[in-house]
């Protein structure tokens, strides 16, 4: 099809080619009526370019004489085809030269595969009749044309390519993007890292050793033991997600706390039900398994899932509005399982 297009292409150039120059009649037309011998003109040519090329010009010599004499100021015209390309005229001599740019008539050359030239020498003097040269016919390189073809070629099967991928990416079938790796609460301990605010030192800090005098005089007395009574008991189970969320909050980690309310929710919503859930499966998609087992736990859920895609596909921060929400919504579906686990 491509090829169909730029022949086209090339035809409708010649085509306006021909209708930019005037017409004339054939070689075999312009023979010049029998006259007498004083009167008989001569036009020889010679074609100096041994072929047409894009971006060359076509040179041409000749003379123009009688047998009394070569002819001056002559009009002559160079013709390609029976196009008329160039005019000139003859010196004091008799001779007549060309360099014509090729220009569009190479589109036509082309096509035919080679060029016929000859040149139309017209007297002013009425007595002495048109004389046309000998045709000679010059053959064509190529090759520019289709280097031109092949760009133009390329230049467009580049430019559907990337028009194709532009429509498949803004199509709505196209893939989902990479769903964030899931997080328990133990590799969210292990990748929280300390704040300043809270006297950590920085990872990359060089330790400082104390000379041995500091060591004896600023030795620390051992610790007071203090009651065992006196240490609060660490949060277990459903409170120690909830105060590694809103530990994560208050450090600005939104992300890292939906994610740790949200596998924890569907963690325990898994046991209760025959759902299976497998990693392959949006959000939405484990949403609408779990909402249709337990009903019961259709908007806390929500709550949570609409958190959850928000701070991991949408790269957005939560209100404290929506982060007290999040972890009632968590602590609503933990309040749900202890019912149910009676009733089975």
């Amino acid at each position: 099809m491509l090829a169909l297009v730029l022949m086209s292409v090339l035809g409708a150039l010649t085509a306006s080619n021909n209708l930019l120059h005037v017409p004339v009649l054939s070689v075999a037309a312009q023979t010049a009526p029998a006259s007498s011998s004083n009167k008989t003109v001569s036009n020889n040519i010679s074609v100096l370019s041994e072929s047409v090329s894009l971006g060359s010009s076509l040179n041409v010599e000749g003379v123009v004489k009688t047998p009394k004499g070569p002819l001056a100021d002559v009009p002559v015209s160079l013709h390609m085809g029976d196009i008329i390309v160039a005019r000139t005229q003859t010196d004091a001599s008799g001779k007549y030269a060309f360099s014509a740019p090729v220009g569009l008539n190479y589109v036509a050359a082309v096509v035919s595969g080679s060029v016929t030239v000859y040149t139309v020498a017209e007297p002013i003097d009425t007595t002495y009749p048109a004389a046309p040269s000998a045709v000679t016919n010059v053959p064509v390189n190529a090759v520019p044309a289709y280097g031109i073809i092949a760009v133009v070629t390329v230049a467009i099967v580049l430019g559907l390519y990337l028009y194709m991928r532009r429509l498949q990416a803004k199509s709505p079938f196209a893939a989902p993007a990479e769903k964030p790796p899931k997080r328990s609460v133990v590799a969210a301990e292990r990748t929280a890292e300390p704040s300043p605010q809270q006297g950590h030192e920085p990872v990359d800090a060089p330790p400082t050793k104390p000379s041995l005098a500091a060591e004896i005089i600023e030795a620390p007395s051992p610790p007071t033991p203090e009651p065992e009574s006196e240490i609060p008991p660490e949060p277990t189970g459903d409170a120690a997600v909830v105060k590694e969320a809103s530990e994560l909050f208050k450090r600005g980690d939104d992300r890292q706390a939906i994610g740790v309310l949200y596998d924890a929710a569907f963690a325990s919503l898994a046991t209760r039900t025959t759902v299976t859930l497998t990693p392959e499966m949006t959000h939405w998609e484990r949403y609408g398994a779990i909402e249709a087992a337990i009903p019961e736990v259709r908007e806390p859920l929500r709550t949570l899932t609409v958190a959850f895609e928000r701070t991991s596909y949408g790269g957005k921060s939560l209100t404290g509005e929506q982060q007290n929400a999040a972890i009632a919504a968590f602590q609503s579906i933990s309040a749900l399982e202890k019912p149910v686990e009676e009733n089975t």
